[in-house]
């Protein structure tokens, strides 16, 4: 199903041309959220491994406009991801995502303002996404 951004989209308004680094350690959200993000016409480098995408963003740099990181992962958290992004991009704007309430995620994402709650519906994440970007 057709969502309002693609509609929006379709209908003349400006395409969304950014660079989305997404960072997710489940497979199948990961996968999920890819599709829906490239449906809207963003550019992903999806990545399962927070090293992985830290190195991704050294190299890639200002061609990044925005990280989309699950908070709680296995090896790095999306805080402590978010913070070494920051060191060589200190304008890249971050979303984080998590299951968890805002109780369990109290000092654990004190980076930026910017949340969605898992599950999300495509459109929650196309008009959060859209509205940090335009920000």
């Amino acid at each position: 199903m057709e969502t309002q951004t693609e509609r929006q989209n379709a209908g003349g308004a400006r395409p969304a041309h950014e660079t989305i680094l997404l960072v997710e350690d489940d497979p199948v959200v990961l996968n999920t959220t890819a599709r829906v993000l490239n449906r809207l016409g963003y550019a992903v480098l999806p990545y399962e491994s927070a090293r992985e995408a830290l190195a991704t963003a050294r190299l890639c740099g200002d061609k990044i406009h925005l990280l989309i990181t699950d908070i709680f992962m296995p090896e790095m958290n999306g805080d402590r991801l978010a913070k070494k992004i920051w060191q060589h991009l200190p304008d890249l704007r971050v979303l984080f995502m998590s299951g968890y309430d805002g109780g369990v995620l109290a000092g654990v994402c004190e980076s930026a303002p910017h949340f969605v709650s898992k599950p999300f519906t495509p459109q929650e994440l196309a008009d959060k996404v859209r509205t940090i970007l335009n920000g």
